[in-house]
C-alpha cells in the first residue's frame, strides 16, 4: 500500500508536543505526530474500504538545512473516549466509557456550550416535556441568561465548561501516560457554526484541563486537511464538499487543496442538529423512554434491515454491532425500558427521521449557492462523523448531488488526524496554510434597532473591513459601538458581542465628522474593533480598541470564578 506524505519542517523534539483535539458531542479523542517507525510503515489508509480503522499515517518531514535527509513522521491517535461523565458521591470523576454505565450520567454536554438559559428556553412554554434540551438536569436557580448550570449526579451543579474540561482532562492524562511525556500545547477543533460564545467556552475548557491554545479549527476545515494531505495525489486542485453530521451538530463546508494551502469557500450549518435528533425522533415515535436505547437501536439499524428483541439474543457479548457499541449496551439498555417494543424496520427509521436528513440538504444547497461555484464543479463529498453511517444519508446525499462519496477514512477520526497533522504543522512551522472562513455575520447596532454589516458571513480570514458612521447631532459628547453576530438585520435576533462607548472631541460637527469602525478578524476568528473620529476625512485624536471578549455566554466574572481555583489568570487566557 502507497504511503500518503506530507512535507513539513522539523526544529526540535519539543516540536513533537502539540497535540489535536476533536472536542466531539459523542466521543473525544487526542492525536499528535510522531517519529516515524520503519517497522510499522504502512498506513492504514484505505481507498477502498471504509471499515479500517484509521489511527497511523506516514508524515514526510524535510529539514530545509539537510535536504538530503529525510526524517518521517506518523500522526497517530493517542487517546479516546465517549463524551460521557459521572460524578460519585466519594468526589470521584469517571470518564469514557465507564460512566456510560451509571444511569445519571452526562453526556453530549457540547450541545450546551457557549448558550445561556435564554437560549435553551426560547419559545418554550414547556421545558421539561418539549424541549430538545430535555434530557440535562438544568439548574434554574444558578442558570441566568449568560451561561447554563448542570445539576450533576453528586448534586453538585457545573458549567457545561466545567464539565467539558473534566473530559479534556481525562483524555490528557491518558495521553500522557501513553507517551511518557508532558503534553501542553493544542490545536482544537470546532463545529464551523460555532458563535464566539461556544468558542470561547472551549479555549476555558481546554485551559482548565491544562492545555495551552495554540489555534482552533474548523471541523469540516479539519476534515478536509486530512484528506488534502494524506490523498494529496487524488485532492490537489480540486474542489470538494464537507457533509459534518456528528452527534450534535452538522457543518457544510466547500473546500480547495493546491499547492499546500488550503482555501475554504463557503460554510453553514447548525449547531444543534445531529445524530442526537435522530434518537430522540425514534424515542418520541416509539416511546422509547431511554435515549441510549434508541440510539444502539439506531445504530443496530445502520448495519440490519430491522431490530427484534430475539435478533439480539443470536449474539454474544463481544459482537460488535458498531465502531462504538456492543449487544450488551442493548441488552442492558432493554431491561430499563418500560415498554415492551414492536418489530423495528430500517424503512421505518427511514420514514422518522427523513425530515431531519433533507434539511441538512437545503443548508448544502445553501452553502453551495454562497460559495458561487456550479455543483459540477464538485469533485467529492467527503462524509464526516458518526452519523454519516447511515445508509439512507448516503442514498439521500447521492440522489440529490449524483456525486461520488468519499468516505474511506474512519468518519469518527478523521477531524482528529486533520488537527493532528494542524498541530504539527504549526508547532514546525510548515508550509501549510489554511484560508478559512468566518461562518458568521458580524455587524453593529444603528438606528432603530438595525444592524449594519461590517463582516458578512464567509468572508475570508484573516480579514480587515473599515466603515464610517456619521454623527446624529453637533458636539456629541458620545457614541456608543454595539458588536452583534448573527444574520438577521434586527439587533435583538442576533447575539451580543460587546458594547463599548467612543468619546467625540470638543465641537465636533455632524457634518464633517464621522467615526470610523474598524473590524479585524484574525486566523482564530478573535475580533478587535476600533473607533476613530476623522474630521473631513482626516484622522483625529486617539484610537480606541477592544478585543472582543463575549459579554453573552461568559463575562470576566463567570471566567474568574471558574478559573479561580485552577491556578490561572484570566489575563493569561487568549480569546
Amino acid at each position: 500500500m502507497n504511503n500518503k506524505n506530507l512535507k513539513i519542517n522539523q526544529k526540535s523534539e519539543d516540536s513533537l508536543r502539540v497535540v489535536g483535539i476533536d472536542l466531539g458531542t459523542t466521543n473525544s479523542l487526542i492525536s499528535i505526530c510522531l517519529p516515524f517507525n520503519d517497522e510499522s510503515s504502512e498506513s492504514t489508509y484505505n481507498d477502498d474500504n471504509e471499515q479500517d480503522y484509521v489511527i497511523n499515517y506516514d508524515v514526510e518531514i524535510m529539514d530545509d538545512e539537510y535536504q538530503d535527509v529525510e526524517l518521517r513522521n506518523k500522526v497517530e491517535i493517542i487517546a479516546k473516549c465517549s463524551s460521557s461523565v459521572y460524578y460519585t458521591q466519594n468526589g470521584k470523576i469517571i470518564v469514557g466509557e465507564e460512566a456510560e454505565k451509571e444511569e445519571s450520567c452526562l453526556r453530549s454536554i457540547k450541545r450546551l456550550m457557549g448558550l445561556g438559559l435564554k437560549d435553551i428556553t426560547a419559545n418554550d412554554s414547556n421545558y421539561t416535556k418539549n424541549n430538545k434540551y430535555r434530557e440535562f438536569n438544568i439548574d434554574f436557580n444558578l442558570s441566568n441568561e449568560s451561561i447554563i448550570y448542570i445539576l450533576c449526579s453528586d448534586h453538585k451543579s457545573r458549567t457545561p465548561i466545567e464539565i467539558s474540561s473534566d473530559i479534556l482532562k481525562y483524555l490528557k492524562e491518558q495521553a500522557e501516560t501513553k507517551l511518557k511525556m508532558k503534553l501542553d500545547n493544542a490545536v482544537i477543533t470546532v463545529p464551523a457554526y460555532f458563535d464566539d460564545a461556544a468558542r470561547s467556552a472551549t479555549r476555558v475548557a481546554a485551559y482548565m484541563a491544562g492545555f495551552n491554545v495554540l489555534r482552533l479549527i474548523n471541523e469540516p476545515t479539519s476534515a478536509a486537511i486530512a484528506y488534502g494531505s494524506l490523498d494529496k495525489k487524488n485532492c490537489d486542485g480540486k474542489y470538494f464538499l464537507v457533509y459534518d453530521l456528528g452527534g450534535g451538530t452538522f457543518d457544510v463546508s466547500i473546500v480547495k487543496s493546491q499547492y499546500g494551502v488550503l482555501e475554504v469557500f463557503a460554510t453553514g450549518g447548525i449547531r444543534d442538529l445531529g445524530g442526537n435528533d435522530f434518537d430522540k425522533a425514534l424515542a418520541d415515535h416509539y416511546k422509547i423512554n431511554n435515549l441510549q436505547l434508541a440510539r444502539s437501536i439506531r445504530e443496530w439499524l445502520s448495519e440490519n434491515d430491522s431490530f427484534e428483541f430475539k435478533d439480539i439474543l443470536k449474539f454474544n457479548d463481544t459482537k460488535s454491532i458498531s465502531s462504538t457499541r456492543s449487544i450488551t449496551e442493548i441488552l442492558n439498555n432493554l431491561k430499563k425500558q418500560k415498554e415492551i417494543l414492536p418489530i423495528i424496520k430500517k424503512s421505518d427509521l427511514e420514514e422518522i427521521c427523513i425530515e431531519i436528513v433533507q434539511k441538512t440538504i437545503r443548508i448544502m444547497q445553501s452553502v453551495i449557492d454562497d460559495a458561487k461555484i456550479d455543483i459540477n464543479d464538485i469533485e467529492e463529498i467527503i462524509l464526516v462523523g458518526g452519523t454519516t453511517r447511515m445508509p439512507m444519508i448516503k442514498k439521500i446525499i447521492s440522489d440529490s448531488f449524483f456525486k461520488k462519496l468519499k468516505n474511506n477514512i474512519n468518519p469518527d477520526d478523521v477531524v482528529a488526524i486533520g488537527a493532528g497533522i494542524q498541530a504539527g504543522a504549526l508547532s514546525v512551522n510548515s508550509g501549510i496554510l489554511l484560508l478559512d472562513v468566518n461562518p458568521l455575520t458580524l455587524g453593529i447596532e444603528v438606528a432603530n434597532g438595525c444592524v449594519d454589516q461590517i463582516i458578512p458571513r464567509n468572508t475570508p480570514i484573516p480579514s480587515i473591513i473599515k466603515k464610517s458612521f456619521g454623527l446624529y447631532e453637533d458636539n456629541q459628547e458620545l457614541v456608543k459601538i454595539h458588536v452583534v453576530q448573527g444574520e438577521s438585520d434586527l439587533v435583538k435576533e442576533c447575539r451580543s458581542l460587546a458594547k463599548f462607548s467612543f468619546k467625540c472631541s470638543e465641537g465636533c460637527s455632524k457634518e464633517n465628522d464621522r467615526i470610523e469602525i474598524t473590524f479585524c478578524l484574525d486566523v482564530n476568528g478573535i475580533l478587535t474593533v476600533t473607533a476613530q473620529e476623522r474630521k473631513n476625512g482626516i484622522p483625529w485624536g486617539q484610537i480606541k480598541e477592544i478585543t472582543i471578549k463575549p459579554s453573552y455566554g461568559l463575562d470576566s466574572e463567570i471566567i474568574d470564578n471558574l478559573l479561580k481555583n485552577k491556578n490561572i489568570n484570566n489575563n493569561d487566557i487568549l480569546f
